[in-house]
């Protein structure tokens, strides 16, 4: 039972809303708000709705400092081989979409994932079954797995699958709440 979705994608504020309410309708707790910008809107925004909300950013790596102003970052990697010294360089929280665009991974890099306490995401938009080994990888050397739907439309939210191997949502919520 996940009941949070940590990659729900808005492009301005006049979409929260729309997205507030239809994670409160799938019975959501706790959603991570994303955006490709700069702009945080979290200080435009009343949220008049019981569903925590943290704010993030996805940024295409490399990038040179951490964004102030968000609650964490979804690092977007693409055309790329993973090794320990990428793990090392990286400014954020949360390894999205890490199987999509192209991204090969070494064994040595996820013993540095695992030393940095960073979280790989499990990402319902690209998932296939293919990609399975590497979860089954992460899980088997303690690194833990969140879940985002990388959702661009309100109808994407918290869409299957839901695998059991993520880390629930009372781990989210201590995780970023020590951020």
């Amino acid at each position: 039972m996940i009941l949070y979705d940590m990659h729900i994608h808005y492009a301005k504020k006049e979409d929260i809303d729309e997205i507030l309410a239809a994670a409160n309708m799938l019975g959501l707790k706790l959603v991570g708000l994303v955006t490709h910008h700069r702009t945080n809107v979290r200080k435009y925004i009343d949220l008049d709705y019981d569903i925590e909300v943290l704010w993030g950013i996805e940024m295409k790596y490399p990038f040179p400092s951490k964004p102030k102003d968000y609650d964490f970052v979804l690092v977007h990697m693409q055309d790329i081989e993973v090794t320990p010294e990428t793990i090392r360089r990286i400014k954020g929280n949360i390894i999205a979409h890490p199987t999509a665009y192209n991204v090969m991974w070494c064994e040595e890099a996820l013993e540095e994932l695992k030393s940095k306490e960073i979280l790989v995401e499990f990402n319902a938009s690209h998932y296939k079954s293919r990609n399975e080994r590497f979860y089954r990888e992460l899980i088997k050397r303690g690194i833990e797995i969140i879940y985002g739907s990388d959702a661009h439309s309100v109808d994407e939210i918290y869409s299957s699958p839901h695998p059991s191997y993520v880390i629930p949502l009372e781990r989210v919520r201590e995780i970023f709440s020590r951020k």
